[in-house]
């Protein structure tokens, strides 16, 4: 079960007692909605957590022991991971929160043994990748308006016949540039 600021407690339900709780020690979090944790993932022995602070957590499933942890974004980018992981095989799969802000959304897999990042994928191209604002909003560039935003905050659907994950929950907000930010 996880709760506010993405504490983690395993319960035996049967003697009807805690088995563990996991705190995460958070740095610098700018979360857009409060402190929410939608969720965890369970597979191959470990509960996976996102944390307000943008790190990915892998946790011992009968101890609550860390098995290892990812700084999946800069937490000072206003990202955060709110939403459920999801666990594909060996893999684990989470998408970032802060669409109020000037981010770019991504959903990022991770081997879930190890911790290490096998893809990203962004849901809206960055200018040096051939980002499409540059061209259909011309003469209005990124640099001049800022851009647009997608985050990822609802777990993702796996539909296995197809191998295919399906990003449900996509915030598009166009934000205005600040002098000075």
């Amino acid at each position: 079960m996880t709760s506010d600021y993405g504490v983690v407690t395993a319960f035996d339900l049967g003697a009807n007692r805690r088995l563990w709780r996991y705190v995460p020690k958070l740095g610098v979090a700018n979360p857009c909605c409060g402190p929410v944790n939608r969720g965890v993932a369970l597979g191959l022995g470990s509960v996976f957590v996102g944390t307000l602070d943008a790190r990915l957590v892998a946790l011992d499933a009968d101890s609550g022991t860390l098995h290892w942890e990812v700084v999946n974004s800069d937490a000072d980018s206003a990202y955060s991971i709110t939403m459920a992981p999801l666990v594909v095989g060996d893999r684990v799969i989470v998408g970032t929160s802060g669409g109020e802000f000037a981010t770019r959304g991504n959903v990022t897999a991770y081997d879930a043994r190890t911790g290490k990042r096998l893809w990203r994928w962004y849901a809206i191209p960055s200018p040096e990748q051939g980002g499409w604002w540059g061209r259909w909003w011309e003469p209005l560039c990124y640099a001049q308006i800022g851009g647009l935003t997608v985050a990822t905050f609802v777990t993702l659907i796996l539909v296995p016949v197809l191998y295919a994950i399906f990003v449900l929950d996509l915030k598009i907000v166009k934000w205005e540039k600040v002098e000075g930010h």
